[in-house]
């Protein structure tokens, strides 16, 4: 019987812990195994060597989980055409990256950092729905307020992680006693409710979700700030040769919440556009107007007073930026300028890095170049390479 994780298995191997943990880990978790598997098979021909290493020193599920990231971000890489190596912990003396990137007439560090699925939420729907499967009803799910936000807190996320365990026990053992007869239509747990019909054939199925569900933008952005700042402070302890090469930073999320929009604002920050209210006195319409086109004409005539670190922005704009921070409206134009920066001009850790790519489960990989990193790193002559990942 062909083993269907064949090159996983495999690789694994040289780490039996490591293999038990991972399998036990994912029993029963197909779609997981398969992708892993996937991942393993891209690079196991040419880079054996180099993920045998990598296996040897992954001791736990989180770094285990830390790897698969650094696959997913070495195969993009790849598939763009670069020639790939996985580096070793030890690759340089003190800190070091995580791959080298050689494509074309370049060679770029990546630093990888990731975001595992932190909703238990959305990570046990799986897991009701396999409940439900086993009998002929609609059930309609409602989470409380408790559990509606994602956490990214390793605290906060096993205390969540924890009541939504406990509900679906609670839920598990009186769903599992209903007959066709029984009255139950409600089962109350201590952070969800469902609301139960009967249908008259098999399987049942879940109808619905409702919650009072949010993504905790702030909460995501303190995250994410630190993890950013931490990756790019690793650049500070390079010598020699390395620091004159560009270093990118991946941010690999499992949680499909995290929008390129939200990262792109605390990237860039925010750049309001003035706007001219409605009326349909053309009076007041005129007056609007001039009192827009005159704060306009203000914000143009002292940049340096009104937008943030004005002279950074010229400075990059000289230096092969100009196009793009037009495109951000780091340029004012069409009423529209920056009021409040974000990381890449408000953190100097930040001049470390010379972009960071988003990648997130099923969605295309999205690309931020940093215009304000140290000019040695900077990617002003590649952003069409770096656009097209």
């Amino acid at each position: 019987m062909t083993d269907k994780f064949e090159n996983l298995r495999d690789i694994l191997n040289n780490n039996t812990r490591l293999r038990d943990l991972v399998f036990q880990e994912f029993q029963g978790k197909e779609e997981h195994l398969s992708n892993f598997n996937d991942l393993i098979s891209f690079f196991i021909h040419a880079h054996r060597d180099e993920l045998i290493a990598k296996i040897k020193d992954t001791n736990t599920l989180k770094l285990f989980r830390s790897l698969i990231a650094e696959l997913h971000s070495a195969k993009i890489f790849s598939q763009k055409g670069c020639e790939i190596k996985l580096l070793p912990d030890n690759y340089f003396p003190g800190s070091s990256p995580d791959i080298l990137c050689k494509c074309h007439d370049f060679s770029f560090y990546v630093e990888v950092t990731s975001l595992s699925n932190s909703d238990p939420t959305v990570k046990k729907i799986d897991e009701l729905r396999k409940i439900v499967r086993e009998k002929p009803y609609i059930v309609n799910v409602n989470f409380n307020d408790e559990v509606s936000q994602p956490c990214f807190f390793g605290d906060d996320h096993r205390e969540q992680e924890a009541l939504l365990d406990k509900s679906l026990e609670q839920f598990k053992k009186e769903f599992e006693q209903l007959t066709p007869e029984s009255s139950v239509n409600r089962i109350k747990t201590d952070c969800i409710t469902f609301f139960i019909s009967p249908i008259n054939e098999n399987p049942g199925l879940i109808s619905g979700f409702s919650s009072g569900y949010r993504f905790p933008t702030d909460i995501f952005d303190e995250f994410a700030t630190e993890l950013l700042l931490k990756k790019a402070g690793k650049r500070e302890k390079f010598v020699g040769p390395a620091r004159n090469y560009p270093y990118i930073l991946t941010f690999v999320s499992g949680n499909i919440a995290v929008d390129d929009t939200d990262f792109k604002h605390l990237l860039y920050g925010r750049a309001p556009t003035i706007f001219i209210e409605e009326f349909n006195d053309p009076e007041l319409l005129r007056q609007a107007t001039i009192q827009r086109d005159t704060e306009w004409e203000e914000i143009l005539r002292d940049k340096q007073k009104h937008i943030p670190k004005w002279q950074e922005i010229e400075a990059a704009a000289k230096n092969g930026w100009d196009d793009f921070l037009t495109s951000i409206h780091y340029i004012p134009h069409d009423y529209t300028y920056l009021a409040k920066e974000g990381l890449f001009l408000s953190s100097t850790v930040m001049k470390n890095v010379s972009g960071i790519l988003l990648i997130r489960k099923s969605i295309e990989p999205h690309f931020y170049p940093n215009p304000f990193c140290d000019q040695e790193i900077s990617i002003s002559n590649y952003q069409d390479f770096f656009n097209s990942l």
